[in-house]
């Protein structure tokens, strides 16, 4: 059984000092287009005031911009923990028993804008799409 989730747009901050390795994320046959999705935000959000532009960033949203333009070297959180929400409150995979997140790791893809689909377990940064 393969459990698909929607991404959220609110995200926990921080991690763990591990940057984010495409490679290891699921599904490696996206990874060509994982890298392009990440060079291309990474470079718009090297110019800040057209990255709010484009993406519709708020004054209040400004420093998500900073963490679009540090994707590959931010820290990371697995994708189940990074995202927050209503879905993702609910679920609170903190309290789950490691056999518990070793399921959720085997049986659930995330779908992040950048990545695209990422497993429960995946290490991504924070970001704003």
């Amino acid at each position: 059984m393969l459990i698909l989730l929607p991404p959220s747009e609110t995200k926990r901050p921080g991690g763990r000092e591990r940057a984010l390795d495409i490679g290891a994320l699921a599904l490696p046959e996206l990874r060509a287009a994982r890298d392009a999705a990440v060079d291309a935000l990474v470079a718009l959000s090297g110019d800040e005031e057209h990255a709010a532009r484009v993406l519709k960033m708020s004054p209040r949203q400004r420093e998500d911009i900073a963490h679009n333009a540090t994707l590959r070297s931010a820290p990371t959180l697995p994708a189940v923990d990074r995202y927050t929400g209503v879905l993702f409150d609910a679920l609170d995979a903190a309290t789950l028993t490691a056999a518990s997140r070793r399921w959720l790791g085997a049986h659930v893809l995330i779908h992040s804008a950048p990545f695209g689909p990422v497993g429960a377990l995946d290490a991504i940064p924070t970001y704003r799409l």
